[in-house]
């Protein structure tokens, strides 16, 4: 496909490559409804926090990251409000750094898209949202590579657990009441 009509593809259905760009809204959702799913199952009961809470603050951070980079790349788009820019749409790239995201979104949408502040958005706490996850893991590799950076220590119980439904190769999936 020649680039000019990947650009117009991009603009109809999502971008076309996964270069530092975010295929489609329903991509960054999945982070987020697995991420519920995962705490919903801790809260209930019927998964051990021990092992899937590490795993579940990763998706949440996870799904924060490409929704910044969707917004972003989306709103280069945008000459201004109400002109589209042309078929050279700058690419996010592929920084994790959250704070860095941020920013470059607030400029854009500064620069845009001005009406959106006023829009009724909570921005402000997104703003804070993404400022604590930063200091927490600015460089996202605190949650996905605990170790060292947030020692997991599962209680022995849990590891027995674990080994005996390993053992009988139980399904892992958590049933959500409602």
């Amino acid at each position: 496909m020649k680039a000019s009509a990947a650009r117009r593809a991009d603009r109809k259905y999502g971008p076309t490559n996964l270069q530092g760009t975010i295929p489609s809204p329903v991509f960054p959702e999945g982070f987020f409804e697995s991420a519920k799913v995962l705490l919903e199952a801790i809260i209930s009961g019927s998964l051990h926090e021990g092992f899937e809470r590490v795993a579940t603050v990763f998706l949440c951070r996870h799904y924060l990251e490409l929704a910044l980079k969707y917004t972003l790349y989306h709103s280069r788009w945008l000459n201004d409000e109400t002109h589209n820019a042309g078929d050279d749409v700058e690419p996010v790239g592929q920084s994790h750094d959250l704070q860095k995201l941020w920013e470059k979104l607030s400029t854009e949408l500064d620069r845009r898209v001005p009406s959106i502040w006023a829009a009724g958005y909570d921005l402000d706490f997104v703003a804070g949202f993404v400022k604590e996850f930063h200091e927490v893991d600015g460089h996202n590799t605190r949650f996905r590579y605990p170790g060292k950076q947030l020692p997991v220590v599962p209680s022995p119980n849990e590891t027995l657990h674990t080994l005996d439904r390993t053992t009988r190769r139980e399904p892992r999936m958590a049933r959500i009441p409602g």
